[in-house]
């Protein structure tokens, strides 16, 4: 008995086995992570590859912003210049007397980390700042207004775009809130007076912009407009003070690498207006105080070029910003997706693997670690991204490395593989409806972020979208298409096991 029981658990357990398994397994769609059993390989060539560039690029929705030149061996130079508008810490301010501004200072917060701690001494490092060349910055005040819905698009969300740099200049004051010469982002702390349990003290800050502003125009722009309508609201001041832009020169006459990356949204980015109100009696003192004025609403980057060269050929051009980008198209063989479709096959793995054609784009310290790709027809990410396990929301660097792999070089060969074995499987599965897509191929300096944005390509009948972080990545990239020297042609290989 005790014989039978055991005979006829195991049969149990083995039908069980076999029943999850067709589950899982499902024809044309079943994915296996692994390559180790007979699987074969099926080189997909009848594909398009083409360097789409970018007419301009959706830039009042981003989690950061870009201030400065980045030089390019290849693309040129590339300047970058912010506009923001301001809000009131609190609205409709009381002031218990007539206050006069001393001094007034403009913070806004580098992205950085802390490298060591010794006592009450931080040492910092900027995560986000590539080259260490000088420039002058300027800071105007815009009488552009930034509007938050679009009246010609029934409105929906305003969208301002990288290319507007000479509307929104157009609409500056003539002469600069304040000029910086020689101005250059450094990892150091910054000391800064602020209420602490209540007192005013000097206080040590992560690694921030720190400029001093003229206390005379902000008395007469903000403080005295205590009172007023201008005040009343946020709705109101955004009017009142359309904004601040900041604008970045080159007086240099050499090419100039300075470029960094402001976290303007954070609650830190402020300006301090500090005052005090005269005591009225003998035996009083003045009283002293801090008003703030916050970045926030609409914010926008725009983007002016030196010589820009977006080349064409056979090669794919991958450039930030105001840049370009990659289109690819599988299938393009009349009839071939049809016919894979028959073959039922369960797809293990499949690949698009990008060299780097280090004949015109050597790698090296500015070669871009990752690429990111998607659904650029429908704008969205492929279901490899959202199935990745290695994704890590706490740090990008090592974040989706099965779906996006990084910069790899080996025997001397630097390439990018992109592994889309989920997307392949669901378009070679019998049952489905969709046809190939097109795919975006982009830099980015962020693949735990697609919010995507809207962008302009010339060769496309309408307003497609990418990742946001595509816009402020500094990096280019040259890479082969599918012309190229052998065996580093860009193809689509496909693992496969054929059911019997």
């Amino acid at each position: 008995m005790n014989f039978i029981r055991i005979v006829l658990s195991v049969i149990v357990i083995c039908l069980v086995f076999v029943s999850c398994e067709d589950d899982l397994t499902q024809t044309g769609s079943g994915l296996v992570g692994e390559t180790n059993f007979n699987a074969q390989k099926y080189n997909l060539v009848s594909l398009a590859a083409k360097t789409e560039p970018i007419v301009r690029v959706q830039t009042n929705a981003l989690s950061s912003y870009a201030l400065g030149f980045n030089q390019d061996p290849v693309y040129g130079e590339t300047s970058a210049n912010i506009l923001s508008q301001l809000r009131l810490s609190f609205p409709n301010p009381q002031f218990n007397g007539n206050p006069v501004v001393d001094s007034v200072v403009m913070l806004v917060p580098y992205f950085s980390r802390i490298e060591s701690r010794e006592g009450e001494n931080v040492t910092y490092a900027l995560d986000s700042l590539y080259g260490n060349d000088s420039y002058t910055l300027e800071i105007y005040r815009s009488n552009y207004f930034l509007r938050d819905l679009d009246p010609t698009e029934n409105y929906e969300a305003q969208k301002y775009y990288s290319d507007q740099k000479s509307l929104f200049e157009s609409n500056l004051e003539s002469t600069p809130i304040h000029i910086e010469n020689n101005f250059r982002p450094t990892a150091s702390a910054v000391n800064v007076v602020d209420f602490d349990s209540g007192k005013l003290d000097t206080l040590s800050k992560s690694p921030r912009m720190k400029l001093r502003l003229p206390a005379a125009y902000f008395q007469q722009h903000v403080i005295n407009k205590a009172g007023s309508d201008a005040l009343l609201s946020n709705e109101n001041f955004k009017n009142h003070f359309r904004g601040l832009y900041f604008k970045v020169k080159n007086n240099s006459g050499t090419p100039s690498q300075a470029y960094s990356l402001l976290n303007l949204r954070s609650d830190e980015a402020e300006i301090l207006i500090y005052y005090h109100i005269p005591a009225t009696g003998v035996d009083e003192e003045d009283e002293t105080g801090i008003y703030r004025l916050k970045f926030g609403g609409q914010m926008v980057n725009v983007f002016g070029t030196q010589n820009q060269n977006i080349p064409t050929g056979q090669d794919l051009y991958l450039k930030s910003g105001a840049g370009s980008m990659a289109v690819i198209d599988l299938f393009t063989e009349e009839g071939e997706l049809e016919d894979l479709r028959a073959n039922n096959w369960l797809i293990n793995e499949a690949n698009l693997t990008f060299y780097v054609n280090e004949s015109v784009l050597a790698g090296g310290e500015k070669q871009p670690n990752r690429l990111f790709i998607y659904d650029l027809t429908n704008g969205t990410t492929l279901a490899d991204y959202t199935l990745d396990i290695t994704a890590n929301d706490n740090n990008p660097n090592i974040s989706r490395l099965n779906h996006l792999q990084p910069l790899t070089t080996e025997d001397g060969v630097s390439f990018y593989k992109l592994r889309i074995t989920n997307y392949i499987g669901d378009l070679l599965n019998p049952e489905s409806e969709r046809t190939s897509s097109k795919l975006g191929v982009v830099l980015s300096n962020n693949v735990n972020v697609f919010n995507p944005v809207t962008v302009d390509l010339p060769n496309e009948s309408e307003l497609k979208r990418i990742p946001s972080p595509m816009v402020l990545n500094p990096y280019s990239t040259v890479l082969y298409g599918v012309q190229a020297p052998e065996g580093k042609e860009l193809k689509l290989e496909i693992f496969y096991t054929q059911p019997d």
